[in-house]
């Protein structure tokens, strides 16, 4: 084998591990808590929701006033969302009515892209919880985290977001963020 073969496969190496540790552990998050030195939505935005067999599909305003929000963003085509999103499901079990999760997926919802029976099936497949499930709202994923998914905010009542993180995430991590945001947990 040549020198040049021979870096170049380490050179690959190092790019895949360092892919598949992104992958599977999100990008680093620095700080336990945010406030202004997290990303912030300007305004509330108006997040049209699917038309579940638990809710309405009424559009719903992220953050909601006076509740710890909790945003999950995902998609059907994650890969590393089934690992992700019953972490979330456990930890929204444990928290109190002063704290409220959406999930917003990257995918479009309607005729000519994802029906909403499609989007129930497999959020329900991944172990998602029984909260609005948004979608068409891609510019706030990009604004509080990435557009990587699965990727997680968590909002004050106040409206300023205090931890964001991209990757899979412990329960344990998104109850100690939410009691920081000022949430109950149980």
């Amino acid at each position: 084998m040549k020198r040049r073969e021979a870096i170049a496969g380490a050179a690959s190496l190092g790019v895949l591990g360092a892919g598949g540790a992104l992958a599977v552990g999100g990008f680093p998050t620095f700080g336990s808590s945010g406030g202004s030195d997290q990303p912030q939505l300007d305004d509330p935005v108006t997040v049209p929701t699917v038309d579940l067999s638990w809710s309405d599909g009424e559009p719903i305003t992220v953050p909601i006033d006076d509740t710890v929000t909790v945003l999950e963003f995902w998609a059907t085509t994650c890969t590393v969302c089934p690992d992700a999103v019953p972490k979330v499901t456990a930890a929204a079990d444990r928290t109190g009515e002063d704290v409220a999760f959406v999930a917003i997926t990257a995918e479009d919802v309607g005729p000519d892209d994802f029906s909403p029976e499609y989007i129930e099936d497999t959020w329900r497949e991944f172990g998602g919880g029984e909260w609005p499930i948004g979608y068409g709202t891609f510019e706030v994923q990009v604004k509080l985290t990435s557009a990587a998914t699965p990727a997680t905010a968590i909002i004050d009542a106040d409206g300023v977001t205090q931890w964001t993180h991209t990757g899979i995430v412990s329960s344990e991590t998104i109850l100690e963020e939410i009691e920081a945001a000022g949430g109950t947990v149980r």
